[in-house]
């Protein structure tokens, strides 16, 4: 399965589920094996979830390595395959390299690339221009910096803002879009070009002065004096009689824009002789191609300005954005991968690069495709000093596919993968995998049916979209199914058309009704015949999503969840708290005063009658002055405890998000207007974390997952893509003195391109780029499928035109499918509905792996002995042992237990918050962000069971409470000596003696809190370790087993789950 290499330096080309992350790990193990110390090796990704994905399966082969001997050899043939010789490797060593590995975990340097950015930062922060103390945002806080920076950027400019905003919005299509939106998609998209772009070549188009009055005024005399052509009938001909009036107030306009729509000068512009079945006289058509060149030079002229001011505003922008994130303290990934790649280009930081040198002899990059040319800039020193390294004690490695490179309209460049293998082409060895491990061999049958030959596909333009296809077609060969035994499907479903009166405001892409109820029926019968099941609805666009949720939400009774993010304003209860803080700013919104008097929170806050002007004031006073007195997130959490007992399991969910984002909201912003918190409550997105059986999410989101079941209900996007506002021109990935690329100019219409050879080969250009991706969107989506794939397409009601393809009519025309479908239809495209659910292999028992790791024997005397390792059972999984994501949660845990450490009686107060972050600081917890562990921290505290379990009231009131926490103790019992420490022991007294006592143990695992099955699954997990602590407190305070109670509380849940008595 490894490709051989014989090299120190390997470039492998991956195809989806031929297993890339199979290759690192193994050149992960290969590395570790020759005796490289874990922390010289820099394996970064591009997810969280990946990178635990990577440790975690080299410590599990590792593992079951070390467990026995049949999987030693197995790991010692699948490394020797990778190095290209024999290694002799047995049980032994796996057992020593294991322990030697777990020792190390700390040193680990597999990461994302951002997070490795993020650590370089922090030991370069002055030489890279970042504030003192500087902290990472989220995309919402990032946002109201951007649209501040935006709005002042704007403001500075005076009395010239407006022709400003104008020539802005001038770029986008304000058809399509709102001021605010265009401004903000414009501001978004241009200024991370304008960060790297050179000054001198920010405009695409060459520069050109505008007409002069007399030269239009030259053209007009004979313009206006030509005289409209008679029919045979000898009335005045229509055509002419509109066109040359509009003609003539164009020129007077100087609206060049829409002389080029004008029919007899755009046929003249084309290169035709003819209007209207007329021909154009001689005069009038030189006279027309001199309307052309003052044309063009008026709308280069135009171009040339509308970029300078974008280049001026992009520049005050980047002022003030950057003044604001200092003022803040505030930065994000992508600034850190900036600054990085500035410094490198600048010779700055050489220190440090040369510190990461010494320290880093091994780099593994995994998705490679997918890397930016700004994130290419950082890691280029460090890349070609390795490459330089040809004796074997320093490696590179890269592994990708290029077919699935998606994320282009995020910085990603496919093309760094060439130009790396040129450049390095006598030190890379290459190779490729085509051979895949995930679908089952009906779904690679269709993958290859589609893909092989696709440049030849005849929906797509000669000119126009082959050469596309052909680019991508080169990186595509034929696939082969490694695991003939799987078994699968292929459908494809023709839905019929739409009757107009379905057509409306539920109309989901033209098809509401019948794409919708295809999805639902295609999700249930799958899970009737298959349960357990995971099924993938994968859209093209977020704006599906909301739609699908709720059509499937609404027939099936299964968990269904939504990938990167939901608003929470999809919750009545989170609508109606948003209510009662919009009206703290606006009492006179009668919406808000209905919505908020039709709640619970009008009876509490005296807001019954939605007519009643004076009511609505006095609680739009009393909310402005609870916020003040309280803040923001004690505000919210206190309505939210209003309002829970009304509120079902997903509702709940909702609120305690939404308790979350309040705090996090404080924590940036402590005053200020409860607008601003709906504004930024309104922006935020938040995922569903419970395990769903359905889960709706774009391709893009879907990248690197995998499902039993797929269904595609968007074919019928167009593969060329959305014309976007600019054009955007890259240059070689290895030219970094321009920059992005050669600059940006605004659209004009197909017209013109006539006049422009440059707008041509630009927007072919696009066009190419655009079927490369649209290409490697499909290819993803189609190789999601582990078993079944259902294809959604719409019915043919006229034959594709090769100037607008779609993912739809490259499918129908690659399958052979050109004859148009029956309405309704079904067709099994391969593989039979008969398949069954694989069943994975279960997991080794954990009990084996503890005995094969023990490193010293039983002694003679007492034995010393925790209640925390009664913990488990002896089947527990060995996955969740080795789980790589379980240092970083101890980590959270211990520091958890810190900050419970100075809570006393919750009636008594928390510790304010410079107080907690320097007890989190002189703790020293570097895998864990101080900001987001107090705010969930903060978000625990405020659940109503958490609170009681801390309240002096959850004890019968005439008793005397002695309180201890982090309380140590050592009780021998009979041969054996237990140690540990109480979390939180309440004694009860009366008189001199004790007489009760409860143990309250902290457990800082998250799970959904409306699920009883997973609170009981930890309560038995952890009983024997509480049951430890029980016996304990029995022995220390002489109380009888009976009267100590013990208790588990899950704050991150908002669970307590209480042991029975003894």
């Amino acid at each position: 399965m490894s490709a051989p290499s014989r090299s120190p330096h390997l470039s492998i080309r991956a195809s989806a589920g031929a297993g890339k992350t199979f290759q690192l790990s193994t050149r992960f193990l290969a590395l570790l094996a020759r005796g490289e110390r874990p922390e010289r090796i820099l394996a970064t990704t591009f997810t969280r979830k990946a990178a635990a994905e990577i440790a975690e399966r080299v410590l599990l082969r590792l593992a079951r390595a070390a467990h026995d001997e049949a999987n030693s050899r197995r790991l010692a043939s699948e490394i020797g395959v990778a190095e290209g010789r024999a290694l002799a490797f047995d049980q032994a060593q796996a057992r020593a390299l294991l322990a030697e590995l777990l020792e190390a975990l700390p040193r680990w340097r597999v990461a994302t690339l951002d997070s490795f950015f993020q650590s370089v930062a922090r030991t370069e922060s002055f030489a890279l221009g970042l504030a003192p103390g500087w902290r990472l945002i989220d995309e919402g806080e990032d946002a109201e910096l951007r649209e501040e920076a935006a709005r002042e950027a704007l403001a500075a400019r005076g009395a010239g803002a407006s022709e400003l905003l104008t020539s802005l919005l001038g770029v986008a299509d304000e058809a399509r879009l709102r001021v605010g939106e265009s401004l903000e998609r414009l501001v978004r998209e241009l200024f991370a070009a304008h960060r790297e772009l050179g000054e001198e070549t920010w405009n695409l188009l060459r520069d050109a002065p505008p007409p002069t009055a007399e030269e239009i005024a030259e053209v007009l005399r004979p313009l206006e004096a030509t005289a409209v052509p008679r029919t045979k009938g000898g009335t005045p001909n229509k055509h002419w009689e509109r066109a040359l009036p509009n003609a003539v107030q164009c020129v007077r306009d100087q609206d060049w824009i829409g002389l080029s729509a004008n029919g007899l000068v755009s046929k003249v512009w084309l290169g035709e002789t003819r209007f209207s079945q007329l021909e154009i006289a001689p005069p009038l058509h030189e006279l027309c191609e001199q309307l052309g060149q003052l044309a063009l030079r008026g709308l280069l002229a135009r171009n040339g300005e509308r970029m300078r001011r974008l280049r001026e505003f992009l520049r005050a922008f980047e002022t003030r954005y950057e003044e604001l994130q200092r003022a803040r303290a505030a930065t994000t990934f992508e600034d850190l991968t900036v600054r990085l790649g500035r410094a490198a280009q600048r010779g700055l930081g050489e220190e440090l690069w040369f510190r990461l040198d010494a320290r880093i002899g091994h780099l593994l990059l995994d998705e490679f495709q997918d890397t930016s040319l700004a994130q290419w800039r950082v890691l280029q020193p460090l890349a070609e000093e390795i490459l330089a390294t040809g004796d074997g004690s320093r490696s590179f490695f890269c592994v990708g596919d290029v077919k699935q490179a998606i994320y282009g309209w995020r910085g990603g460049s496919a093309a760094l993968f060439d130009r790396l293998e040129e450049d390095f082409g006598a030190q890379l060895e290459r190779a490729s995998l085509a051979r895949s491990y995930r679908s089952a061999p009906a779904v690679i049958e269709v993958v290859n049916r589609i893909f092989l030959g696709a440049e030849q596909n005849a929906v797509l333009d000669e000119v126009l979209h082959r050469p596309g296809a052909r680019r991508w077609a080169a990186g595509f060969e034929r696939h082969l199914a490694a695991r003939e035994e799987l078994g699968g499907e292929v459908r494809l479903h023709v839905l019929r058309a739409a009757a107009e009166e379905e057509r409306g405001a539920q109309e989901y892409r033209g098809r509401a009704p019948e794409t919708l109820a295809r999805c639902v029926e295609l999700a249930r019968e799958a899970l009737r015949a298959h349960p357990g099941a995971s099924i993938g609805v994968l859209v093209r666009r977020n704006r599906s999503i909301p739609t699908l949720l709720a059509a499937l939400r609404g027939a099936l009774e299964v968990p269904i969840s939504a990938e990167g993010g939901n608003p929470l304003t999809d919750s009545p209860a989170v609508e109606v708290v948003l209510a009662l803080l919009a009206l703290a700013d606006h009492p006179g919104d009668t919406r808000h005063r209905f919505h908020v008097a039709s709640s619970p929170l009008g009876v509490h806050f005296g807001l019954t009658d939605a007519g009643d002007e004076g009511a609505s004031a006095r609680l739009a006073q009393r909310v402005r002055e609870a916020l003040v007195r309280e803040g923001a997130s004690a505000f919210v959490a206190r309505c939210v405890r209003l309002l829970a007992p009304e509120l079902g399991e997903r509702d709940l969910l909702r609120a305690q998000q939404l308790v979350r984002l309040a705090c996090a909201f404080e924590q940036r912003s402590p005053i200020a207007r409860a607008g601003e918190l709906v504004r930024a409550i309104e922006r935020a997105r938040v995922e569903d974390r419970v395990a769903a059986s359905v889960r709706v999410m774009t391709v893009h989101q879907a990248k690197g997952l995998e499902f039993d079941v797929v269904i595609l209900p968007e074919l019928e996007a167009r593969l060329e893509g959305q014309r976007p506002p600019t054009w955007h021109r890259r240059t070689d990935p290895r030219d970094h003195s321009r920059g992005l690329g050669l600059g940006v100019c605004q659209h004009f219409r197909k017209e013109l391109q006539p006049l422009m050879p440059e707008l041509e080969a630009l927007e072919l250009e696009r066009k190419q780029a655009q079927m490369v991706e649209s290409l490697s969107v499909l290819y993803v989506a189609l190789t999601r499928a582990r078993h079944a794939l259902h294809l959604v397409l719409g019915p043919e009601v006229k034959p594709e035109r090769a100037a607008t393809p779609t993912a739809a009519g490259f499918v129908r025309t690659a399958l052979g499918l050109g004859a148009p479908f029956e309405q309704d239809a079904e067709l099994l495209l391969a593989g039979s509905s008969d398949w069954t659910l694989e069943h994975r292999a279960p997991p080794q028992p954990a009990a084996d792996l503890e005995l094969a790791l023990a490193l010293a024997p039983p002694r003679a005397r007492a034995t010393r002995r925790a209640p925390s390792v009664e913990e488990g059972e002896l089947g527990e999984d060995l996955a969740r042992l080795l789980r790589f994501e379980a240092r970083q949660a101890q980590e959270r845990g211990r520091a958890w237990h810190a900050l419970f450490e100075r809570v006393g009686w919750i009636e008594d107060g928390v510790p304010a918050e410079p107080e907690l972050r320097a007890l989190l600081a002189r703790r020293g917890d570097r895998e864990l962000e101080i900001d987001e562990l107090l705010l969930d921290w903060r978000a625990a505290l405020s659940s109503a069971v958490v609170r009681d379990a801390l309240s002096r009231a959850s004890y019968a009131p005439e008793s005397e409470l002695v309180l201890l926490r982090e309380e140590p103790f050592a009780v021998r019992a009979e041969d054996e000596l237990w140690t540990g420490r109480f979390d939180r022991l309440v004694l009860v007294r009366r008189g001199e003696r004790f007489v009760a006592a409860e143990v309250l143990d902290f457990k800082t695992e998250s799970f959904d809190p409306a699920d009883e099955a997973a609170l009981e699954a930890r309560a038995r997990f952890h009983a024997p370790q509480l049951e430890g602590y029980r016996r304990a407190a029995a022995a220390l305070f002489a109380l009888p087993r009976d009267a100590v109670r013990g208790a588990l509380l899950f704050p991150r849940a908002g669970r307590i789950w209480r042991a029975p008595r003894a």
